[in-house]
């Protein structure tokens, strides 16, 4: 009888050490998995945001009215197709709309596997007009942010040049057509400027 009980104990410890081994790996799958279908979702959730032109419906900075107005047309979007609740994501959190202030650019955020939003394991949805990219931290979309306002910046730089070379050429047209005494009041403006 004491044998039987040893082998009992023994296979007991051995299951035990087996599953404690291969328990964190599949835990790791399993949110890689979840994460690859959150992905996915937060492409079918763009896709019937570009087809229902949902920003159709939002206004502008209202977030927590656009917020509602964008779980409410999830629900009713995605209701015939699945019984899953697609205003939340694949760990039960509500998903975040945030528009951008542009016609058609806005982000879909998902709080993750760790369940709490602006964390580095946030899944991050940002459409800026026909251009889409996906995140998984915070920290991508403010260098986004931030490249996108160098750009325009340069952008401005240039606009501004070429104003100011248009100006430039227009005075000395006017500077060849005016008398001496307003050539050199001409030129301290310019001086100024320049």
């Amino acid at each position: 009888m004491s044998f039987t009980f040893l082998t009992k104990f023994i296979l007991g410890v051995f299951i035990v050490i087996l599953v404690s081994f291969f328990a964190k790996p599949l835990e790791m799958g399993l949110i890689q998995f979840k994460i690859k279908l959150m992905e996915y979702e937060l492409q079918l959730i763009d896709s019937a945001i570009q087809q229902k032109l949902f920003f159709k419906n939002i206004e502008k900075n209202s977030l927590h009215s656009n917020q509602k107005k964008f779980v409410s047309f999830l629900k009713n979007h995605f209701s015939n197709i699945s019984m899953r609740d697609y205003s939340k994501d694949q760990w039960g959190k509500v998903l975040i709309f945030t528009n951008e202030n542009k016609d058609n650019s806005y982000r879909v955020t998902s709080s993750g596997p760790d369940k709490t939003i602006n964390t580095k394991d946030d899944l991050i949805l940002f459409r800026e007009n026909r251009k889409v990219d996906f995140s998984v931290s915070p920290m991508n979309i403010l260098k986004r942010e931030i490249k996108s306002e160098q750009s325009q910046l340069i952008n401005q730089k240039k606009s501004i040049k070429a104003l100011s070379k248009k100006l430039k050429l227009r005075c000395e047209e006017l500077h060849k057509n005016l008398d001496e005494e307003n050539q050199v009041y001409l030129f301290d403006i310019l001086s100024e400027i320049y």
